[in-house]
């Protein structure tokens, strides 16, 4: 990643912690002083995102760093494995505000929530929404998981303030049905857990050497075939290295041709490969007689 793409996936970042430090500082008020504990919960789970967010911050300085002696392909599995914590962090949060709403749930009914609940709930929800769109722009763009989980999570968040909204409104205009605040809790806790699981999944699976999918090793092999000189190949294998691919390929060659002009064949894949729009960041090729 160049400077210029590390202090945009930086001011990202940034932007999203100011984002859940400032909405779970309103959503703790409006809950407390507006009895709601749907908006407690949800300002619960605003801080689990400010703790994600602390640790993008910490991971951003070493995922960025360039390759080294020691780590010749990068460093971007660290933002990979920074993209499981994240998921993990949220389900945890998901999982307290499941369990608190429940445990709460035969409570006697405190004093009704205030209109003030209901107003930081819509509110959430609009904020969330630009945020995840100002998110999955950048992280896109960057080919950043982290940022792509983070924008997830901006998602989901704006997504569960609708059952959150209408539960405290519910409590709110129909008294007696004050469980409501406790169900929309129960709601908005199932959501974070749902988007946890979509953001740890696909992490994991890069972390454990998934391979890339059917089509894009279709893609691959169509390329190294449009190469002059290309009999035929096997042995396709990708890996993922952050949101790029690492591929090593068995490529069949004339057995007649010299060292020198198979060396050029194959100079000629790796380039092919290297320049397409696969997100390919180191190819390995092994060259064999085609008899």
């Amino acid at each position: 990643m160049n400077e210029a793409d590390s202090k945009r996936s930086l001011r990202v970042i940034i932007i999203g912690l100011i984002g859940n430090v400032s909405l779970a500082a309103l959503k703790m008020a409006a809950g407390v002083f507006g009895h709601s504990q749907t908006m407690i919960a949800d300002s619960v789970n605003h801080i689990g995102d400010t703790i994600s967010d602390i640790m993008l911050l910490i991971g951003h300085r070493f995922w960025t760093a360039p390759p080294d002696d020691t780590h010749p392909h990068g460093h971007r599995r660290i933002e990979t494995f920074i993209a499981i914590i994240v998921g993990v962090l949220i389900a945890l949060t998901g999982i307290f505000i499941g369990y608190n709403a429940i445990i709460t749930f035969r409570e006697p009914q405190g004093a009704k929530p205030e209109l003030i609940a209901l107003y930081a709930a819509i509110f959430s929800m609009i904020i969330k929404e630009l945020l995840h769109r100002y998110t999955i722009k950048h992280g896109k763009s960057l080919r950043s998981p982290a940022l792509i989980a983070k924008a997830a999570d901006h998602r989901a968040d704006a997504v569960e303030a609708i059952p959150a909204a209408l539960a405290v409104a519910g409590a709110i205009f129909i008294p007696q049905w004050g469980f409501l605040d406790h169900v929309g809790a129960l709601i908005v806790s199932v959501f974070i857990i749902q988007m946890s699981i979509k953001v740890i999944v696909p992490s994991f699976n890069e972390l454990t050497d998934k391979g890339a999918p059917p089509q894009t090793l279709a893609s691959i092999e169509d390329l190294c075939m449009k190469v002059d000189g290309v009999k035929s190949f096997h042995k396709l294998r990708t890996r993922h290295l952050g949101s790029m691919l690492a591929v090593e390929i068995h490529i069949q060659l004339d057995g007649d041709l010299t060292v020198r002009e198979g060396h050029v064949i194959s100079g000629k894949v790796k380039n092919c490969l290297l320049n397409s729009d696969l997100d390919i960041i180191d190819v390995v090729i092994h060259i064999e007689p085609d008899k």
